[in-house]
């Protein structure tokens, strides 16, 4: 009945508005539009319904409007271009791996607004959060494991191809920052023998997604 409400359903000649309300029903919601017809329902109960539902369906776009900050857009072009010359010119640029820093910063603070947002409007899912993760960073993760794995099979000698195996089993389970932390010493083979080496930032990323949200939840409780 409430969706009847919203919708605002008109009563067409010869039908009941059982019979409109169905039809409705069965329609796609890009086929509805609110304020198109007069409405049966149009009731002191109704329109208040009909004003919150607009109220929260124009704040929706105003903050899809207001979501973008070309300033953060910026930040994270002059991090990319820092850590590009640093890879290309390391005597150039010595401490150009800050730009990775950079990264985590911009990174804890949007999902740390995103989370703390839907907090908030009480709307926030853990399901749906890592969900949303997934599906952004799984893709591209997968197609760069394959193809290593599969040019490492045709480059690389049994023990280095050994090692990228661990490396890759330790980068599809975001743990390559310990792995290399325990290989580190004096007996470790050199960096640029190791394809996987720049994943570790990932795993670190994406232990920061795992665990902020449960604390953030915590603390809201």
């Amino acid at each position: 009945v409430e969706r009847c409400y919203l919708l605002r359903c008109p009563v067409q000649s010869g039908r009941s508005s059982s019979a409109t309300f169905l039809s409705l029903h069965q329609r796609r919601p890009s086929e509805l539009h609110l304020g198109d017809y007069p409405s049966v329902y149009d009731s002191e109960y109704a329109r208040p319904k009909r004003a919150v539902f607009e109220k929260k369906r124009g704040a929706v776009i105003s903050q899809k409007q207001t979501d973008y900050r070309p300033d953060i857009d910026g930040l994270r072009a002059i991090a990319v271009l820092i850590v590009v010359i640093f890879h290309a010119f390391p005597d150039q640029l010595s401490g150009g791996f800050v730009g990775v820093d950079v990264f985590f910063v911009i990174s804890g603070y949007l999902i740390t607004g995103l989370i703390l947002r839907d907090l908030r409007d009480q709307r926030f899912s853990l399901r749906h959060f890592y969900a949303r993760r997934v599906r952004r960073i799984f893709p591209a993760l997968l197609m760069v494991l394959g193809f290593g794995l599969t040019a490492g099979w045709v480059c690389l000698n049994f023990i280095e191809y050994k090692q990228l195996a661990k490396h890759t089993g330790s980068s599809a389970t975001f743990l390559t920052n310990f792995m290399l932390l325990r290989e580190s010493g004096y007996f470790d083979n050199a960096a640029d023998t190791k394809p996987m080496l720049h994943l570790w930032s990932l795993a670190i990323e994406e232990q920061f997604y795992l665990l902020w949200p449960l604390l953030l939840l915590l603390f809201k409780r």
